[in-house]
């Protein structure tokens, strides 16, 4: 028994980290946009205050794990599910109001994200392939769709693996770009140069480090695996070292060619294309399609979860309670036809001699009476739970047990 208890403990520990790793992962390819790997969001916040940016990325990547574990330890502690359910935890009492907010604010950012991703996949597929541009749009959905239908679970182990395979090739082309004969990140920082203040510096690691944290909601559907403050814990450091040593890799090869790349739209490129190795700008190609496909898969299928749970809530709001229905008769029989009159189905319980009460059936319900329910030649049960036919009209089903609603027009 207790080798027992081992295996299982080795077994949880050994699902915890996968967990722990795979949102830690999620978060990380979310993050890591297109603006990340183009080396756009790094200029505009921390390589254009110079010498500065040696620890600017470093105050934002704190920021951003503080905010994650905080965030994950209330959907775990509350079970939310979705964005919106976060949203309303994190505003209560007032979340009718600001939840609201935060949902709209929230699907702007990942319509606009996710619309930017498929321009820009498109765009780089046609490139590289040669292929028309609309084409290849609509290739990248589909297999950003394939890689979302399937749950949190899917989108979980495929952005493990993406990001993983991501992670390596930004630290090798980064790695590459520092070492670069025309690289002079140590004279930057001896020299100290730069033309702003400290303060502002860190202000916009600070702002960087806000607008990521809206980012953040996109991570609630997968946060689901997490049972533990532990297992929070866990994710948030892992997170933070991924995102921590991608954002100081590529901010410090950006500073090596400070202040020639503040200029450049594509500094990540022009500064791979100015080294002279070919399989550079291939690599850089797979840096960004990957930098796309897992910010498409993470921002979709947090809508995709929220969506999903609001169409099952409006479905059971159309349809109602589930409805009473005759002994012997199964719920799906009543679907194609109108509810018949009370009286009519008095008459057919008195011809097949039974009380003429009505009763609900539960889940999965077959011809047999309720199990509180009177049935023919058997004796009486003790407390018998009849319904009149009369409720058959009124759509009302006794409140305990466990029915089944259906579908009935």
């Amino acid at each position: 028994k207790k080798k027992e208890d081992d295996s299982m403990n080795e077994k949880q520990r050994k699902l915890s980290i996968g967990t722990s790793f795979a949102l830690a992962s999620a978060w990380f390819g979310t993050h890591c946009g297109s603006g990340f790997a183009t080396g756009a969001q790094a200029t505009s916040f921390w390589v254009k205050y110079g010498a500065h940016a040696i620890y600017l990325p470093i105050i934002s990547a704190i920021i951003m794990a503080a905010v994650a574990v905080i965030m994950w330890e209330l959907i775990r502690l509350t079970g939310s599910e979705t964005y919106r359910q976060y949203a309303d935890e994190l505003f209560r009492p007032y979340h009718k109001v600001f939840g609201l907010i935060y949902e709209i604010l929230f699907i702007g950012i990942m319509v606009m994200g996710v619309s930017a991703v498929f321009a820009g996949a498109g765009e780089l597929m046609a490139q590289a392939l040669g292929w028309n541009y609309v084409l290849c749009v609509i290739l990248f959905i589909a297999l950003t769709v394939v890689l979302t239908m399937f749950g949190s679970n899917v989108i979980r182990n495929s952005a493990s693996v993406l990001s993983t395979i991501l992670i390596v090739v930004i630290a090798v082309c980064t790695i590459i770009g520092m070492r670069a004969p025309n690289a002079h990140l140590g004279e930057v920082v001896r020299t100290w140069d730069t033309e702003y203040s400290a303060g502002s510096a860190i202000w916009s690691a600070i702002l960087y480090a806000s607008f990521q944290c809206v980012i953040l909601g996109s991570t609630v559907n997968m946060a689901g695996g997490l049972k533990t403050t532990g297992d929070v814990k866990a994710s948030g450091l892992l997170g933070f070292a991924m995102n921590c040593v991608m954002m100081v890799l590529l901010t410090y090869m950006l500073l090596s060619f400070y202040p020639e790349t503040t200029g450049e739209t594509l500094a990540v490129l022009a500064i791979l294309n100015s080294i002279g190795k070919p399989w550079l700008a291939t690599a850089y190609s797979l840096m960004l399609f990957l930098a796309f496909i897992t910010t498409a898969i993470s921002c979709i299928g947090s809508l995709t979860t929220r969506f999903e749970l609001l169409s099952k809530d409006l479905i059971k709001k159309r349809h109602g309670p589930p409805l009473c229905v005759l002994p012997g008769h199964h719920p799906h029989l009543l679907r194609s036809g109108p509810v018949r009159p009370a009286e009519y189905h008095q008459e057919g319980l008195q011809r097949r001699g039974l009380s003429g009460n009505s009763f609900c059936h539960p889940a999965h319900a077959d011809s047999r009476p309720h199990e509180n329910q009177k049935a023919p030649g058997t004796a009486e049960r003790r407390n018998p739970v009849t319904y009149p036919t009369h409720a058959l009209r009124h759509r009302s089903c006794p409140p305990e047990g466990n029915f089944q609603m259906e579908g009935i027009p």
